[in-house]
């Protein structure tokens, strides 16, 4: 005779197995509620561009690291800065006459830098289309090139 809490490994399965309906139940519940979810909430673009940066270490300092970042540090400050958005803004505002409701704070919102060390930084823009997310990272890293360079 069998003690009441002797678990039955084999009987458990067999139970259990025989509840699909349930599971069933819950996947397509999860299911639609995902479908539901993604269609209220607004889809988000995101475009990215790359920018080739380098450093010079000709120069002799008393810490190279720490200027490098520095330089670093200042060439992001430069991409994101109010004039450098401002005039990506004109040129899109050329471009395309949807740009005409956004300011140059809109597009602070819209941008990020990502990089880790000289070489290769990511550029992303996050919009809600996808042509706009295009346009707008092309044309920010013209408007940095042209900024660096007249620098």
């Amino acid at each position: 005779m069998k003690a009441e809490n002797d678990f039955d490994l084999h009987q458990y399965i067999y139970h259990t197995s025989h509840q699909w309906p349930i599971a069933l139940l819950v996947i397509c519940l999860g299911a639609f509620i995902g479908y539901a979810v993604s269609y209220l909430l607004p889809t988000s673009y995101r475009a990215e561009t790359r920018l080739g940066v380098s450093y010079n270490a000709d120069a002799i300092f008393r810490n190279p690291d720490d200027y490098k970042n520095w330089e670093m540090e200042q060439l992001e400050l430069l991409a994101v800065s109010e004039s450098v958005l401002a005039e990506t803004l004109n040129r899109l505002k050329v471009e395309d006459p949807t740009w005409e409701s956004h300011t140059s704070r809109d597009l602070a919102k819209m941008v990020d830098v990502y990089w880790r060390n000289v070489g290769t930084w990511r550029l992303v823009v996050k919009t809600s289309h996808p042509e706009t997310s295009i346009q707008l990272a092309e044309t920010w890293r013209e408007v940095i090139l042209d900024t660096v360079q007249k620098a």
